[in-house]
């Protein structure tokens, strides 16, 4: 179209457009070449990212728990599509927007303006309509292209400026709250103690209603809810996430919201069937950032948790490279590497969320016993049950119904008292 209405002027101005218009295809041939080679890996790297922010969101420390796992996703890719919508504007993937190719073609709009105007100016000159239709075109062009460049450049701004108010606002100190060591003992070891707690989600939906309960060192506490919901809330309250919407907790004499977050974490440990697993060797998951002490074996603790002929079965084994999602141990093995790391780590707290995978008896007994030596710690010990082992040796069993706490006991004490806990064990295990 370009060249049609240049040869209206004249000739050389033909080849002048032409000449133009091969440029741009070439730029746009080497933008289209080089976003084909660099999106695969982007698209690797944004894929990524999904899936690590999505296990954060499941595995904790987020509270993620006030909504269910299937919500999370929902609710992240909201959020991702948001922000991808916003960055389109910015930038958009499409070649004919990309800021190099704009700059080129307002740049050889402008050019053209120039010619033309030169020689509109000459001297007996006379306007025809290829004059002016062309001259209408590159004004278009020229003035097109610096509009859009202007409202890039603002939005390049506006973005800066609000991750500058972001990380500003992320700099604030946050208050501290009363370190739990101060007149007491640096370890939470003299109960903990669930006042009337309720907890609601962003929703105001009752997550926990007016939960009583008493945790004892040394006994492993099974958390049962027909809402698994409600089972994950308690569990990350104890972990240090999250505060209660009303009532209390009391650790070591003291209210849960007087004491600093990272005291609790720092005494705390979760276990689950992805161990976690983080990317290094296995000694490095097994010490998991707690200095090195020479006088502790740790294959002696990974023997005691059942889990060292499976780390022994490895290429490299102790030293062998593990990652976040390393398919060469099995649910179980990672479980019992989280229950090996607390032995090392000796936590406070310890929550465990059994491997919901089915297993052979003896794979189960493995992990059962291994989870039940922890008893040795004298810990506050919570377990999030998926197997029936499990529940027939904890030492009391929290049920769970609407957020309430409607029984407490043994298992065997729960299966002739609570029609509840009979409906649950029905339900999960009788098909077992």
């Amino acid at each position: 179209a370009v060249s049609l209405l240049a040869s209206c002027v004249h000739l050389w101005l033909t080849l002048l457009a032409i000449l133009t218009l091969i440029i741009i295809w070439g730029l746009y041939i080497a933008l289209e070449a080089s976003h084909r080679k660099h999106r695969p890996v982007l698209m690797e790297q944004r894929r990524n990212a999904h899936e690590h922010l999505i296990y954060l969101c499941e595995s904790s420390p987020l509270l993620e728990v006030v909504d269910h796992r299937v919500d999370v996703g929902k609710m992240f890719d909201r959020q991702l599509s948001t922000y991808s919508h916003s960055q389109l504007k910015l930038a958009d993937e499409g070649i004919w927007r990309s800021p190099a190719l704009l700059t080129t073609v307002m740049l050889l709009g402008a050019f053209f303006l120039f010619v033309l105007s030169v020689r509109v100016l000459e001297p007996g000159a006379s306007l025809h309509i290829g004059d002016i239709v062309t001259l209408v075109g590159c004004v278009i062009v020229a003035v097109n292209g610096i509009f859009r460049l202007r409202r890039g450049f603002r939005r390049s701004r506006n973005a800066i400026q609000s991750a500058e108010n972001i990380a500003q606002y992320l700099s604030i100190p946050a208050t501290k709250a009363e370190p739990l060591d101060r007149g007491q003992s640096t370890k939470i070891d003299t109960g903990i103690l669930f006042e009337h707690v309720s907890f609601c989600d962003s929703q105001k939906r009752r997550i926990l209603d007016d939960v009583s309960l008493e945790l004892t060192p040394g006994q492993v506490h099974a958390v049962v809810a027909i809402e698994p919901i409600t089972a994950h809330t308690l569990g990350e309250m104890m972990l240090g996430f999250g505060l209660p919407s009303s009532g209390r907790i009391v650790m070591n004499h003291i209210n849960l919201i007087d004491i600093d977050p990272s005291c609790i974490r720092r005494q705390s440990l979760l276990i689950n069937e992805r161990g976690p697993l983080l990317e290094g060797t296995v000694e490095e998951n097994l010490w998991s950032g707690i200095p090195r002490d020479a006088t502790i074996d740790i294959m002696d603790l990974a023997r005691k948790s059942n889990v060292a002929e499976a780390i022994l079965n490895l290429q490299d084994g102790i030293g062998t490279v593990v990652a976040e999602n390393d398919e060469r141990l099995a649910a179980d093995h990672l479980y019992r590497i989280g229950i090996a790391r607390a032995h090392i780590k000796k936590p406070a707290v310890i929550v465990a969320h059994e491997p919901a995978v089915r297993v052979s008896a003896q794979e189960e007994m493995d992990s059962c016993n291994a989870l039940f030596q922890l008893r040795s710690l004298r810990a506050f010990l919570i377990v999030l049950p998926e197997r029936l082992s499990t529940l027939r040796n904890a030492d009391k069993v929290f049920v769970f119904k609407d957020g309430r706490l409607v029984a407490s006991g043994t298992h065997q004490a729960l299966l002739e008292e609570s029609e509840i806990y009979r409906h649950y064990n029905y339900l999960r295990f009788a098909a077992a």
